[in-house]
């Protein structure tokens, strides 16, 4: 498999988007053409376009295009119009770029790519759905509440940085909002619409006496999570993510979720279904797995014991420390 990446610049005076790609050989007519389309560039979308690669790279005859629209919906739009006509299917991943794959296919009455999304939070918030497929990466949120209930018994102030531009961010403020209050926690939402934001807001969860923080699926936060937990464990804020392959790299207290390299091989899959039968789309497909992360050292740092219940249990890992 050969790949390429196209490296996209925004020239922000002038407001052009500059698309240049970089090819280690000359393309070769017949082959299929598949380009990926991150929201962001961060740990979880790079393991989720990973796993894609892997689940794909068997096929010899397959070029892959990769490109990061950095969270900006016009670099976006022109990176996926043209990703729609020089590709046989366009892979979106995150919510943004996802909506605005739906909608270039629709403009262009499906003469275009087949368009499949990864890492969607809801997909309900994709347009179009008749013409896109994919695979979420949500899981129910209660659950994770209730394991931070068992790491914090206390807890009762549970902050959350989003960004009001990533409408998977606002579904799951609203529906936290509701489940904290049946827990006895009150959400302390902070909107960050950059990751030049992320600081300050973070400073401000800590000035309002947070007890944990929650990055949940919110690409701006999790493009600044080291920083966040950094911040955070200086005044003994234990950080959790919704993603469990941030845990230890960004030094996060725990996790319970998908492993986004599992939903990149699952999102591969599809990929690869389409390919071999044609015009036929899957169905919407969920992560298939999930399980609990505990970051040991982070718990001895910060003294805050591990549930007994979870240890030992099936579908818990203990990475750090001394295990």
């Amino acid at each position: 498999m050969k790949f390429s990446r196209l490296i996209l610049g925004a020239l922000a005076v002038l407001a052009i988007t500059t698309l240049v790609i970089i090819n280690n050989s000359k393309e070769v007519p017949g082959r299929i053409k598949i380009g990926i389309c991150k929201a962001a560039d961060h740990v979880a979308l790079d393991q989720v376009v990973a796993g894609i690669i892997a689940k794909l790279e068997r096929d010899k005859n397959i070029d892959i295009e990769i490109a990061s629209c950095q969270g900006n919906t016009v670099i976006a739009e022109q990176l996926l119009s043209k990703l729609s006509e020089d590709c046989v299917v366009v892979i979106t991943i995150g919510t943004m770029p996802s909506i605005v794959a739906s909608n270039t296919a629709r403009r262009k009455n499906y003469n275009c790519a087949k368009v499949v999304f990864s890492s969607v939070t809801n997909p309900d918030d994709i347009p179009n759905k008749d013409m896109v497929t994919g695979v979420s990466n949500f899981i129910n949120l209660e659950p994770q509440i209730e394991l931070f209930k068992k790491f914090q018994p206390a807890l009762k102030r549970l902050g959350i940085i989003y960004n009001l531009a990533e409408q998977n961010s606002m579904a799951i403020v609203s529906k936290l909002e509701v489940i904290c209050k049946k827990y006895g926690i009150t959400l302390v939402p902070k909107c960050a619409s950059t990751v030049q934001e992320i600081q300050q807001v973070t400073n401000s969860l800590i000035q309002d006496e947070v007890d944990a923080v929650f990055i949940s699926n919110d690409n701006t936060a999790l493009s600044s999570l080291p920083l966040i937990t950094s911040l955070c464990k200086k005044f003994k804020i234990p950080v959790y993510v919704s993603d469990t392959d941030q845990v230890e790299p960004a030094g996060c207290l725990a996790s319970l979720g998908p492993n986004q390299y599992e939903i990149g091989v699952q999102t591969g899959a599809i990929v690869d279904a389409i390919i071999k039968q044609g015009a036929k789309m899957p169905s919407i497909e969920y992560p298939k797995k999930q399980k609990t992360v505990i970051n040991v050292s982070i718990s001895e740092e910060l003294d805050i014991k591990i549930p007994e219940d979870l240890l030992g249990r099936d579908g818990v890992i203990l990475i750090g420390g001394a295990t």
